[in-house]
């Protein structure tokens, strides 16, 4: 008989991959250009539902990667929205000029900014990669300057002119090269591993002193357009900075007349336990732009900014501001307030930083645990005093903690950082269950870590 799907705990009942997984991995190769190293090379996903995931051997994971669907997997609601627009109007192209549902997200967008961002216009396009784009096209039309600059360790995107500004990892640019030109980097403030080898806070931000040194040297302000950062990066190791680096950092762009455009893709919309994660510094961006969790898993990002600078935006295509999407993403954006998941992101978060810190305090293979909300990173290195990456021990974490049923993605320039983003709806229960079976699997790797 076939298993009733249930939401109570993370069950294994056949070693991933099953006869059923193999049979469409196996078609897969014969068909599929896919991923070289997928994260997860043994899971086929059946369906999805709240913070679990099922396999189509029945297998039941808790999902600690849902940066995509931040609001739970498979939320009525959304469902609702979803449905209800596809009735009312079809598989609708975008035709004419705009559409209710599009001018609907925009006003909630205007209204979620408002008191951090003025004058707001928004303009829809459908990746992230979409979205870096377009506001590299609206900043150099806006400024008329050529030059970008981006921060080591940040990812845009995987698309040519996205990928140009991503410094995540050397080895992401391997055999695409020449990219866009005009471009210039800094060191973002990774105090875990500072590269002027400093202390935070008595460093004084030295890595700002640096940013003031690449200005004078390698790029002058005057020809630079824009300045693109994550406010947490997350492919680069959930790297929080310290309180007044992004100040200062925007403080110097936009005195010399330059964008400072906020990338949001994974920090906003409640992951970080406020709205938009660049708010926990008080700083106000010229651009932001969204993607991702932004309708629910539905391909839709949007770039917001003062409307002086958006009449520069371009057409983004012709499948931009679906209104299906839009009405997915309304409805995601009411529900962080009518289900309190900000709030929830900020409770739950600051618990499973604690349990993890403890778990710090008993595991040697633990460096660092950093995070805001539900966006954490345990940085897992072989040596307290060396700091030397544990990216050998991090992928078997990883895949010891799948078959356990946890789902968790590596990340940082190793790959040696274990990188949480569960769905805003994770409660304290099932937070539980997934840092036992954390520390389970990174017993399992390095038993003369484990804990008393």
């Amino acid at each position: 008989m076939k298993q009733t799907y249930n939401t109570e705990r993370p069950k294994i009942i056949t070693r991933p991959p099953g006869p059923n997984a193999r049979h469409w991995i196996e078609r897969s190769a014969k068909c599929q250009a896919l991923k070289a190293q997928p994260r997860f090379p043994a899971l086929v996903i059946s369906r999805a539902k709240g913070v679990y995931v099922t396999d189509i051997d029945d297998n039941i994971y808790l999902d600690f990667t849902a940066q995509i669907g931040s609001i739970g997997h498979s939320h009525s609601k959304v469902f609702a929205a979803v449905i209800e627009k596809m009735k009312e109007t079809g598989l609708c192209a975008n035709i004419g000029v705009t559409d209710k549902d599009r001018v609907i997200l925009a006003e909630k967008l205007q209204e979620i900014t408002r008191g951090w961002l003025s004058d707001v216009r928004v303009a829809y396009c459908n990746t992230g990669s979409d979205a870096a784009e377009f506001s590299m096209q609206i900043a150099r039309a806006y400024t008329h300057r050529p030059g970008i600059m981006a921060f080591q360790g940040s990812y845009h995107g995987g698309s040519l002119a996205a990928l140009s500004i991503t410094m995540d990892r050397s080895v992401i640019k391997r055999g695409v090269r020449p990219l866009i030109s005009d471009l210039a980097y800094t060191p973002f403030a990774y105090c875990y591993r500072c590269p002027f080898r400093l202390e935070s806070p008595d460093c004084g931000l030295a890595c700002v002193d640096y940013l003031r040194y690449v200005l004078d040297t390698v790029i002058h302000p005057d020809d630079i357009a824009a300045l693109f950062l994550e406010p947490i990066q997350v492919h680069g190791g959930i790297i929080v900075p310290p309180d007044g680096f992004l100040n200062k950092v925007a403080r110097i762009f936009q005195e010399h007349g330059i964008l400072v455009v906020d990338d949001e893709v994974v920090t906003a919309l409640g992951r970080t336990g406020s709205m938009f994660a660049l708010r926990h510094w008080a700083v106000e961006p010229d651009l932001v732009f969204l993607a991702k969790p932004f309708a629910a898993g539905l391909s839709l990002g949007c770039i917001m900014g003062r409307e002086e600078i958006m009449r520069f935006f371009r057409s983004a295509g012709s499948y931009a501001g679906n209104p299906i999407y839009c009405a997915a993403a309304s409805s995601f954006i009411d529900l962080l307030s009518q289900e309190k998941l900000i709030e929830n992101a900020s409770r739950v978060g600051q618990y499973m930083i604690k349990r993890l810190v403890e778990l710090q305090e008993k595991c040697p293979l633990i460096g660092d645990v950093r995070g805001k909300g539900l966006l954490i990173g345990v940085e897992l290195v072989k040596d307290h005093k060396t700091k030397e990456p544990a990216t050998k021990e991090t992928a078997e974490v990883i895949t010891m903690a799948s078959q356990k049923g946890l789902l968790v993605l590596p990340a940082g320039t190793y790959e040696h950082v274990l990188r949480i983003t569960p769905p805003l709806t994770l409660g304290i229960d099932q937070a539980e269950q997934g840092i036992e079976i954390l520390e389970q699997s990174i017993k399992a790797v390095c038993p003369s870590n484990e804990a008393d």
